[in-house]
């Protein structure tokens, strides 16, 4: 969670550290999807390979340049395992427009709408 990001000029950006971690006895390759090279929510690697019983350590960034809630579903693939996901959310503001702040509990209660139909 990013939370709360004025929009500034120059852009701003926020960073976060995701660890990716291998409790294996091998090296394990993993690979990030949905997420943009430049875009609102950035990330320093996409792919690579994890030593074993190491861990990896991916930069994300938030930078949003409008003021908003936003949210991405990020899928960590990691070789012979099942997909993992990770929810990035923040919401950027300005003095003239303040989104109420988006939360995390906000962002599953809506996932499970959806899934409910």
């Amino acid at each position: 969670n990013f939370g709360d990001v004025p929009i500034e000029t120059p852009r701003r950006s926020v960073g976060r550290v995701l660890e990716i971690f291998n409790r294996s006895v091998a090296p394990v390759a993993f690979q990030l999807h949905d997420v943009d090279a430049n875009g609102i929510f950035s990330m320093s690697a996409t792919s690579g390979v994890v030593p074993a019983g190491l861990s990896v350590f991916v930069n994300m960034h938030f930078s949003p340049m409008e003021p908003g809630n936003y949210y991405r579903r990020v899928y960590v693939l990691v070789a012979n395992q099942a997909p993992l996901v990770v929810d990035v959310i923040g919401t950027g503001y300005t003095d003239k427009r303040r989104p109420m702040t988006l939360a995390l509990k906000d962002v599953r209660s809506y996932l499970s709408r959806e899934r409910q139909g």
